[in-house]
């Protein structure tokens, strides 16, 4: 007569697992390798999610949404910043799930208040912070060390703690997030794929992927490019930038460099409609655009809770010839991989995760020039080499294209 077993109970705590940011991309792929087992009882507290969302209906397991219900709650909510990453909502979900595991992959800030649990006792702790920079605060090291298991995006965050921590954090593992392949592929004909969107034939795109928060150099970038084609005139009617990022946001007035930049003519941009869902290329037209398709002036440009799918993004990063990370530190830096899987060769910066990653890819390197302490984290962050980016941009791009598919080996 064969046993019941009772089901191990996973709660996983993030960003909602349907949003377009890299933490809730991550959660939904091993969140439904998980579920697909069949081996454990799982929940997710779901943040950003509020209880009428659509989405919470395709979520084959128990979902919680952490968004206020009315003025009540929302009053409760706003009174700690901390509660918009489940803080608020976590005792409750642990006396009514009981997880015999709590997992979550975020920063510090970010999932703390997990250790402070009065049900602390009740379940095994397993996390996998971003560590992007070194030094990490003592603060940060000390609730590490209480976890039960510590995993890690990359080799620097490995190395960075059991270094900090004189060998007491002993990394479990590096399970870094990877490219859907059958979805992120290289498309057979480049300039075939491009003319399908309404770009001319023998353009030249620079791309970067990456969500407009103030350690993503766009100023930089921007500026660096607008002295590459100064460098070399013949550039300037053809080669553009591509910018797929949202604005407004968390970080920069990404319109005030197109213009402080003359980048009017050279910079493109993503945009999205929200009545029939069609994406396209554009030069940047302000937070609303026309839509090529149905003619509406309500396409946007992408944003966490209105992005891309991941099939769509496949196609706008084989519109690029060349990728670009370009930021002072990097959790992991999901854009790369996925850049790297489309058979698009990338440049980035030799720090932090981007340092991990790029060798993984085979990508060539900005080296920092210098860096500098981050206030709030007390951490050192890099500052690239502006003039080694132009340098490396202008020759890349100046190579025949039967040359620049493999160059930096992606």
């Amino acid at each position: 007569m064969s046993k019941k077993f009772r089901k191990l109970r996973i709660l996983w705590c993030g960003e909602s697992s349907f949003l377009n940011t890299g933490y809730a991309v991550y959660a939904k792929q091993v969140l439904t390798r998980l579920y697909q087992t069949d081996k454990y009882k799982i929940a997710e507290l779901g943040c950003y999610a509020s209880h009428d969302n659509p989405a919470i209906k395709e979520v084959p397991w128990r979902f919680y949404p952490t968004l206020p219900l009315d003025e009540q709650e929302s009053a409760q909510y706003d009174a700690n910043h901390s509660y918009q990453f489940g803080e608020w909502r976590f005792d409750d979900v642990c006396l009514d799930f009981r997880p015999d595991v709590v997992i979550d992959i975020r920063d510090w800030w970010m999932m703390e208040y997990q250790e402070r649990s009065a049900y602390r006792k009740m379940y095994k702790w397993i996390i996998m912070p971003t560590v992007d920079s070194s030094p990490q605060q003592e603060q940060y090291l000390a609730t590490y060390l209480k976890a039960d298991s510590v995993f890690t995006y990359s080799e620097f965050g490995k190395e960075c703690l059991e270094n900090e921590t004189c060998g007491n954090i002993n990394v479990a593992g590096i399970p870094s997030p990877g490219a859907d392949f059958s979805k992120l592929k290289p498309v057979s004909n480049k300039e075939q794929h491009r003319q399908q969107y309404g770009f001319q034939p023998g353009v030249n795109i620079i791309g970067t992927v990456m969500r407009n928060q103030r350690r993503k150099l766009y100023p930089n970038l921007i500026e660096s490019f607008r002295k590459m084609i100064d460098k070399s005139p013949e550039l300037q009617k053809n080669t553009y930038l591509y910018l797929h990022t949202s604005y407004p946001d968390l970080g920069w007035e990404i319109p005030y460099f197109i213009k402080k930049y003359n980048m009017g003519n050279h910079t493109l941009m993503t945009y999205k409609c929200r009545d029939c869902g069609n994406f396209f290329p554009s030069f940047y037209q302000g937070e609303r655009a026309g839509c090529s398709r149905c003619n509406s002036n309500n396409a946007v440009m992408p944003n966490t809770a209105f992005g891309v799918t991941t099939e769509e993004l496949g196609e706008i990063i084989n519109w690029f010839d060349l990728y670009v990370q370009y930021s002072v530190c990097e959790g992991f830096g999901m854009p790369q991989v996925e850049a790297a899987a489309c058979g698009v060769p990338c440049i980035t910066v030799n720090y932090s995760a981007m340092e991990s990653v790029g060798k993984k890819i085979k990508a060539d390197f900005v080296e920092p020039k210098s860096f500098f302490w981050d206030s709030p984290t007390h951490s050192k962050r890099a500052i690239p080499d502006d003039e080694m980016l132009v340098n490396k941009m202008s020759k890349f791009i100046k190579l025949p294209k039967s040359m620049n598919g493999c160059v930096y080996g992606c």
